[in-house]
């Protein structure tokens, strides 16, 4: 089986890219320019773009920039190669790729010939990283438990999702239904949104990007993304196990949960609770779990503080509704180790699941679920622009 912790978790050392005879004047940027030109293009972008109904969402307007994290040896041109090579079969050519790594340079307004620092976040014309190449549009997917889209999903892919959301409690389905989660699986990325490709996601390293997420939960749209195939830094693919894609659909709709709980992660009992589990972990276990500690480097556009108790959430949801009776393999260690979670998170544990139990028993005890969900956000759960 094919192993994706890498994916979920990524090498603290990610291997460096081949640098050519142009690596020879590196260069240097700042955080602060790539924001700019962030800022710049979302501002041409309708509200109504962004909070609509996701089948509605439209496309035409310019795609913002990815936002990619330089790593160590990365220069202006292995970065514009890269970019350019990200959503195409077609190899860009030495005269594209120098044109590309001036226009990145000229965005980020890079003068110095130094070397680029790794962790700088560089903003790369969403352009330049389609390359020509356009989204599906999502297909509505009939018979499903939750709304739910495909760009190039297969069907498997779909029955496996379906399983997992009807195996959750019938007043958890109902709450996520009206509060409008909605599902999406793609082929890859690429298929999803090709612009945004070379944006590393928050809680990988420098240097990765969108290709090898295989999951994610846009609180914007308030969907759930899952993605057949995965990439590393060469291109390669990587098909997700049926079993790693039930996974990510169940880690993924506990960060919709969250949300729809009103953020319950960022409450006071879910801190209390959270500090109590952590406070007795030993230094191994810190190590082990640091994604989901305060002191990790998850967070890029929010604290590390509400994103390591975001992902403890998820994934404490996750755990919750693993047995042997959701998974195809027994043998699969995703169920080991979703064991062993709770048994790090008891105090967590047994607050999701009295959370879990009320929804249940319809003493959900938050506003109205039918309520428009994007209208019951407050400010601070919206997304925060990159730092």
């Amino acid at each position: 089986m094919t192993d994706l912790s890498a994916f979920y978790h990524p090498a603290k050392t990610p291997a460096d890219d081949s640098v050519d005879g142009r690596s020879a004047q590196p260069v240097e940027s700042t955080d602060s320019v790539a924001q700019k030109l962030w800022d710049d293009t979302r501002s041409k972008t309708s509200p109504a773009t962004l909070t609509g109904k996701y089948q509605e969402v439209n496309f035409s307007y310019a795609p913002l920039p990815s936002l990619y994290r330089v790593k160590s040896g990365d220069t202006l041109n292995s970065i514009a190669r890269r970019a350019l090579n990200s959503c195409t079969e077609v190899e860009a050519n030495n005269e594209r790729v120098e044109n590309a790594w001036r226009q990145i340079a000229r965005d980020n307004q890079i003068k110095t010939p130094k070397q680029l620092k790794p962790g700088t976040q560089l903003a790369i014309d969403g352009k330049l990283v389609s390359n020509g190449v356009e989204a599906d549009r999502p297909k509505l997917i009939a018979d499903m438990p939750l709304e739910t889209y495909s760009r190039g999903g297969e069907q498997h892919r779909f029955d496996t999702a379906k399983r997992v959301i009807e195996a959750l409690p019938t007043g958890m389905q109902d709450f996520l239904k009206a509060a409008g989660v909605k599902l999406q699986i793609s082929a890859d990325f690429c298929h999803e949104a090709p612009a945004a490709a070379m944006t590393t996601p928050r809680g990988y390293g420098n240097g990765e990007t969108n290709l090898m997420s295989p999951a994610s939960y846009s609180p914007i749209t308030n969907t759930v993304h899952i993605r057949q195939t995965v990439e590393n830094e060469k291109g390669q693919k990587f098909w997700i196990m049926p079993d790693d894609l039930a996974e990510s659909v169940r880690h993924e709709t506990g960060h919709a949960l969250d949300k729809a709980l009103g953020s319950f992660s960022r409450s006071q009992e879910f801190a209390e609770a959270y500090a109590k589990d952590t406070s007795q972990l030993n230094e191994a276990k810190r190590k082990q779990l640091a994604y989901y500690l305060t002191d990790s480097t998850a967070g890029q556009s929010e604290s590390n503080e509400a994103v390591a108790k975001s992902e403890t959430f998820a994934q404490v949801f996750s755990a919750l509704f693993t047995s042997e009776k959701t998974v195809s393999d027994p043998k699969d260690p995703i169920l080991r180790n979703n064991k062993a979670f709770l048994l790090d998170f008891p105090a967590v544990s047994r607050l999701v699941k009295a959370r879990v139990d009320k929804l249940e028993n319809g003493r959900a005890g938050v506003a109205n679920p039918s309520e428009d969900f994007q209208q019951r956000f407050s400010p601070q759960d919206l997304p925060k622009k990159p730092e």
